[in-house]
């Protein structure tokens, strides 16, 4: 089983999107839905958990994303967890590729699709890729899109709390000999910064470290 983790704020016309699209998706392997909502104003509609497999767990306001995805990680019962952002459109046959790759792979600690529109790192970018298997030596691989072995967790800790936690968590990776992995020919579709744009506060690295800063709490950046 795969359990797909989404955090949501204010974004739930995507959320419902990408839900139905992981309902509806052809697969062989069996997946369970975990919803974070991080007090989101327009929280998730209950006609969205139409079964046991899905699993809805709310906050009173915004933790921050490491609080809120830790959660959706400690409740999964799945071999593998999908972190997946809320603005992201996965492509047929996503599972099933994906989970058999990490089936066959024990020392990959991060597999992650390539995308159409990721920041900050050039390895995921299916125009480099070209449908290659490429592993990132260097570098991080942003928490967009990303498959982990729920045993990784156990190993190498929980997601850490700083504004910058999927660059810890590659470092961390790395540390223990864990490979990290980009799956050229599994690509996805992705918004790019929906949530800040939902909530007014942009896509400049300054003003979503301001918000992170003073709206969320000062420790998610590690003062």
């Amino acid at each position: 089983m795969v359990s797909v983790v989404i955090v949501n704020w204010n974004t739930s016309y995507l959320v419902e999107k990408l839900v139905n699209s992981i309902v509806s998706q052809p697969k062989k392997v069996d997946t369970e839905i975990i919803i974070i909502d991080n007090g989101s104003e327009d929280c998730c509609s209950d006609r969205l958990f139409i079964g046991s497999k899905f699993r809805y767990h709310g906050l009173e306001k915004n933790m921050g994303y490491g609080v809120a995805a830790n959660i959706g990680i400690l409740i999964s019962h799945g071999r593998h967890v999908l972190l997946v952002n809320p603005d992201v459109e996965l492509p047929d046959g996503f599972f099933d590729t994906m989970t058999d790759f990490l089936d066959h792979s024990p020392r990959i600690g991060l597999l992650a699709p390539s995308s159409d529109n990721v920041g900050g790192n050039i390895g995921q970018y299916p125009e480099v890729n070209k449908g290659r298997i490429v592993e990132i030596l260097d570098g991080f691989i942003p928490f967009v899109c990303v498959m982990i072995p729920k045993k990784i967790f156990q190993d190498i800790g929980m997601i850490d709390l700083k504004y910058a936690e999927d660059v810890d968590f590659s470092n961390r990776l790395r540390a223990k000999k864990y490979r990290i992995v980009v799956m050229g020919d599994v690509c996805i579709k992705h918004g790019f910064g929906s949530s800040f744009i939902s909530n007014k506060v942009g896509l400049k690295y300054e003003d979503q470290i301001s918000y992170v800063k003073n709206i969320v709490e000062p420790r998610f950046l590690g003062e």
